[in-house]
């Protein structure tokens, strides 16, 4: 047999097919570019935002103090309201406290007048007056400080203060009952202003019944 030809079973020669010419390309040259695969898309970015730490406003700290000096400003005046002078209200203070042996507060608001600075220099002076025996017709020996208990002082009511500029009144009722009779006396109790503050007047020998009888 021939090299090269193919036969089958039967001996016939099978026929080989002729190979194909490789394919021609116009031009010559490299064959067609492929189309290149598409490109991942790259989400689109309107704009960056870069987060920086907000500076803190000196606006804020003015508003904190304003605030701060406002309520000091309010508080000042609260206090300055609640801590008023009156005269009525400091002459019901000084008989409360007179009444009850409270001397310290008595003296507190006790206006000293020049002439009796040297004998009352303090609440003890002031205790000692108070507890200083005279002869009380009837009585015999008995103090501002007996006669007092004796008679169950107390006092009915104290008036509105008539005020003319650092000087003042308030009329005081003051009743009570000694040797089986019964009295009620209106007095018109002055006071000085010192320093702001109202102050009972009328004499360290007065206390119980200074000023004018009505």
């Amino acid at each position: 047999p021939s090299v090269g030809v193919r036969r089958n079973l039967a001996g016939d020669i099978v026929e080989e097919p002729a190979p194909s010419a490789p394919p021609s390309y116009v031009g010559g040259g490299m064959p067609p570019a492929q189309p290149r695969p598409p490109m991942p898309s790259t989400p689109k970015v309107d704009h960056i935002r870069i987060d920086v730490p907000a500076k803190k406003s000196s606006s804020g700290g003015m508003i904190a103090l304003v605030v701060v000096l406002v309520a000091a400003l309010a508080g000042g005046f609260w206090w300055k309201s609640q801590n008023s002078s009156n005269p009525k209200e400091n002459t019901e203070k000084f008989f409360k406290a007179v009444l009850s042996k409270d001397y310290a507060t008595a003296y507190s608001l006790l206006h000293i007048s020049d002439a009796d600075k040297s004998k009352m220099a303090s609440a003890d002076d002031l205790k000692k007056t108070m507890q200083t025996k005279y002869d009380i017709p009837g009585l015999g020996q008995k103090s501002q400080e007996d006669i007092n208990e004796m008679a169950n002082i107390k006092i009915g009511g104290y008036g509105e203060p008539k005020i003319d500029g650092d000087k003042a009144t308030v009329n005081v009722d003051i009743q009570g009952s000694i040797a089986g009779q019964t009295f009620d006396k209106k007095v018109d109790i002055p006071l000085v202003k010192e320093g702001g503050v109202w102050k009972v007047g009328g004499g360290v020998g007065n206390l119980m019944g200074a000023g004018s009888m009505k």
